[in-house]
């Protein structure tokens, strides 16, 4: 394989003959049944005859204009993805090379639904149903009763072999190539050979693949038309499948998998509010979604897990997020989310994950910005300055001299850039904050370089002595 792949790297001193097409053939298929071989195995691992065959296959497809079959794209299209255990950049890259100078885009479409979809990821998918949806993948309307994925259906799917998670795991690698190059004109047409695959995933109990089929998901509400969504119901259903996971959180369910699902499960959320409702005409319901989304995620997250920091970093971040799409609309959740916030700052623990203290000064910024109109109130601007200084002094204990790292660069900087902020939102309501910054810093010099005024790039990098 080494010595064939050398040989046609050398293409320029290769003088081609009239039966060359012939021979280049014979190799493409010899190589083509090697890799073949080589993918039908578990797929574990990436091996060094893949490599090289997607090597082959490359030069002979720039170089020498071979054909390729649709037998072997499918399986080049698992190599595509440098993040599973069998590929990695160089191959990905080769596999992305093939298939774009393979595949026109009248072919790729063809390609996509028919034998991707219906001819192979259909029949390795085939042991799968959902009550939501009928077997051709369009909403169910009516179900038959059974309640979905209760503890019977938990058992079975224990013991019954699911092909793409075995012997055919490259399954969901190549499912993951025809989404992410579908575009919005083939889902809208066919949507229902999408639908099966993506709720098998996300539905399932192993949270690796749950993950895996949320980040999918993400990528097919980007290329999904609004019309699908709405009208055919598939928006709801993905709705339903969503917002319970927003709650796989401590002490219910380990923290490893709640950092593996929570992220994933508001990329996909906020994608489905972007996809669903995407025009001003539709504001209304996008901001009635989004407030469900801030309530039953990262309103409700905060009682149930306030006592993981990591936890509390990434509902942070996403409540920054909902906020800064909710706009002004974000005023009437203030009374709740402000005293999660600060809480947040105010807790000598959290001092010690600087990530977090950032993320969670981020969504007060967004807050201050959004929720200008209400938070010049008195009892805001002392429970913000309030939860800022002692955050400050939890991290000058933490930390102690200068900031050893980025994240606590970075940290120290956001709860920095809150200052400004709150003295520009007083100062529109005619309210000086000067007396009680001075007070503040009289009763505790450290804050002095909290509050001393304009600063520099640097004003937060160091601690006066």
């Amino acid at each position: 394989m080494e010595v064939l792949s050398f040989c046609l790297k050398q293409s320029g001193r290769i003088e081609r003959q009239p039966e060359d097409d012939e021979a280049v053939t014979k190799i493409v298929n010899q190589v083509a049944a090697s890799l073949t071989r080589s993918s039908s195995e578990e797929l574990s691992q990436e091996t060094a005859s893949s490599g090289g065959a997607l090597d082959i296959l490359r030069i002979l497809v720039c170089d020498f204009g071979a054909f390729i079959d649709d037998a072997t794209l499918v399986i080049v299209t698992a190599y595509t993805d440098s993040r599973v255990a069998w590929s990695n950049e160089h191959m990905a890259s080769n596999a992305r090379t093939i298939l774009d100078r393979t595949l026109a885009q009248d072919r790729k479409r063809l390609f996509i639904t028919s034998v991707v979809l219906d001819r192979y990821i259909r029949p390795v998918f085939s042991r799968e149903s959902s009550s939501r949806i009928t077997q051709t993948g369009r909403v169910a309307h009516y179900t038959n009763g059974t309640p979905h994925r209760g503890s019977q259906d938990i058992l079975a799917a224990d013991t019954i072999r699911k092909p793409w998670k075995h012997e055919r795991n490259h399954a969901v690698a190549v499912f993951t190539w025809a989404v992410g190059e579908s575009n919005e004109s083939l889902i809208g047409k066919h949507w229902p050979l999408f639908t099966p695959v993506l709720l098998a995933l996300v539905e399932d109990t192993d949270s690796k693949f749950k993950a895996k089929g949320l980040k999918i998901l993400k990528d097919f509400l980007a290329r999904c038309p609004a019309s699908v969504l709405q009208d055919t119901g598939l928006g709801e259903i993905f709705e339903q499948l969503i917002f319970p996971i927003l709650l796989s959180l401590p002490r219910l369910t380990p923290e490893n998998e709640s950092l593996e699902l929570l992220e994933p499960a508001y990329d996909a959320a906020i994608g489905l509010a972007a996809a669903q409702f995407p025009d001003d005409r539709s504001r209304h319901q996008k901001n009635r979604f989004l407030t469900r989304l801030l309530r039953q995620g990262p309103i409700a997250g905060h009682y149930h897990a306030s006592e993981y920091p990591k936890i509390m970093e990434i509902l942070s971040r996403q409540a920054s997020l909902i906020l800064q799409q909710l706009g002004t609309c974000a005023i009437p959740h203030l009374r709740e989310m402000l005293p999660i916030l600060t809480a947040i700052l105010h807790d000598p623990f959290f001092a010690s994950c600087p990530t977090c203290v950032e993320a969670t000064s981020r969504a007060l910024s967004a807050m201050l910005l959004n929720c200008w109109p209400v938070m010049s109130q008195p009892t805001h601007l002392a429970e913000l300055l309030s939860a800022i200084s002692v955050c400050w002094l939890n991290l000058r204990v933490e930390q102690g001299g200068v900031p050893e790292n980025a994240a606590s660069r970075k940290a120290v900087e956001a709860v920095a850039d809150l200052v400004p902020l709150l003295t520009s939102i007083a100062a529109s309501a005619e309210i000086s904050l000067q007396g009680q910054l001075s007070s503040l810093c009289a009763a505790e010099p450290r804050l002095v370089d909290l509050f001393r005024g304009p600063r520099d790039d640097k004003h937060c990098l160091s601690w006066r002595a």
